[in-house]
């Protein structure tokens, strides 16, 4: 993701949750307090995501095709 979309999109979410995530300071961000407490639960839901996708891969991979028709006489 470009680096404007990923600003645009963290703040998008600090005016959702109403304060800020990231301290910013030039040439470095870091995270607020709220950040750093949030990170945890974050990075948790982040995982369990990337755990549901692998399992609906898996799925789709391990998913097989049964066709049915009639023998020819």
């Amino acid at each position: 993701m470009p680096r404007q979309a990923s600003a645009f999109q963290i703040r998008v979410l600090e005016e959702r949750i109403g304060t800020p995530l990231f301290l910013r300071k030039p040439r470095r961000i870091a995270l607020s307090g709220t950040g750093a407490r949030l990170a945890p639960d974050v990075s948790s839901a982040f995982e369990t995501l990337r755990s549901a996708f692998a399992q609906s891969r898996q799925l789709v991979e391990t998913t097989t095709r049964l066709r049915a028709g009639q023998a020819a006489d």
